[in-house]
C-alpha cells in the first residue's frame, strides 16, 4: 500500500473541570498542526451528578461528536486533562463501544483503526471523595476570585467535602459508573503518555503511576510516564512549557509515523 501522509488527522481535547474554551485554547494551539485539527470538549460539572440516562446520553453525544471530527481524519489522538477530560474520554469509549457492538462502522473502525494514542495531563484517576473534594473545592475558589489552597487548608472543609462526596460515590450506580469508566480506559490498544507531577494536590501522582502500570499489562501500545517537577494540577506545561511541548510533540510525531509506516 503507498505510503499515507498523516496530514488529516484530529485531536479530541478534552478540558478539566471547571476550565473555559480560553483557558483550553493554549493547548489546541499546542497540538494544531497544518492537517492536525482539534476539537475541544469541556464536559459539565453537572455530569457527575447525573443518573444512569443522562450519563448515558453524555456518552451516546461524545461518541457522536467523536465520529464527526473523524470523518475525515486518518488518524485520532485523544487528549485528556485532569479527572474531568478522563471522565470524557471515557464516556466517549463507552459511548463508541455502544455504537460498534450495535453493527455501527464508523465506531468500529475509529476504536479498531483510527485511534492512535492517548494523552492524559494530570490523570486519569477513579473518582474518590479525596480528588472530588479537591477537584471541586479548587473550581468553586477559582471561580470566586480565592487561592484553591487557603481553601483546601480552612478547617472543615476537606471533612466536609470529603464526607459529603464519600455519600455519593458509595452509591451502587455510581461506583459501577466510576470503575466502567476507569476500566474503559485500560481498552485502547495503543500507545499512552501520562503527564503527571508529584506536585499535584488534586490527583496523587501514587493514581497515576498505578493507571501506568495497569495500562503495561493491559495494552499493546508502548507507555511513557513523564514525571514534571514541582507543577501544581494542570499546570505542566505553565511551569515547564518548553519541556511540555517538547514531550508531547515527540509523542505525537513517533506515533503518526508508525501510522504512516503501517500503511505502506
Amino acid at each position: 500500500m503507498a505510503k499515507r501522509a498523516a496530514d488529516n488527522s484530529v485531536m479530541l481535547l478534552y478540558g478539566w473541570l471547571g476550565s473555559t474554551p480560553k483557558q483550553v485554547a493554549k493547548y489546541s494551539k499546542l497540538l494544531e498542526r497544518p492537517g492536525r485539527s482539534v476539537q475541544t470538549c469541556i464536559l459539565p460539572s453537572t455530569a457527575y451528578f447525573s443518573g444512569d440516562k443522562v450519563l448515558k446520553q453524555y456518552a451516546e453525544g461524545l461518541a457522536s461528536d467523536a465520529l464527526k471530527a473523524a470523518k475525515t481524519a486518518d488518524r485520532v489522538g485523544f487528549f485528556s486533562m485532569s479527572g474531568n477530560g478522563s471522565t470524557a474520554a471515557g464516556l466517549t469509549l463507552i459511548g463508541l463501544r455502544a455504537r460498534a457492538e450495535q453493527g455501527d462502522d464508523s465506531a468500529k473502525a475509529l476504536l479498531d483503526g483510527q485511534l492512535g494514542c492517548m494523552v492524559y495531563d494530570s490523570s486519569p484517576v477513579q473518582l474518590q471523595p479525596s480528588v472530588l473534594t479537591t477537584g471541586f473545592v479548587s473550581m468553586l475558589a477559582l471561580k470566586l476570585g480565592l487561592d484553591p489552597g487557603t481553601v483546601l487548608s480552612t478547617p472543615g472543609v476537606q471533612p466536609a467535602s470529603k464526607l459529603a462526596f464519600g455519600a455519593f460515590t458509595s452509591l451502587p450506580s455510581r461506583q459501577r459508573w466510576s470503575q466502567n469508566l476507569y476500566d474503559v480506559l485500560l481498552t485502547p490498544q495503543v500507545s499512552h503518555l501520562l503527564l503527571y507531577s508529584e506536585a499535584d494536590p488534586v490527583v496523587p501522582f501514587e493514581m497515576v503511576e498505578d493507571f501506568g502500570k495497569a495500562l503495561s499489562n493491559s495494552s499493546m501500545g508502548r507507555v511513557h510516564l513523564e514525571k514534571f517537577e514541582g507543577s501544581d494540577h494542570v499546570a505542566h506545561y505553565r511551569k515547564h512549557p518548553e519541556l511540555y511541548r517538547r514531550v508531547v510533540n515527540e509523542f505525537l510525531e513517533e506515533e503518526l509515523e508508525k501510522f504512516q509506516q503501517a500503511n505502506e
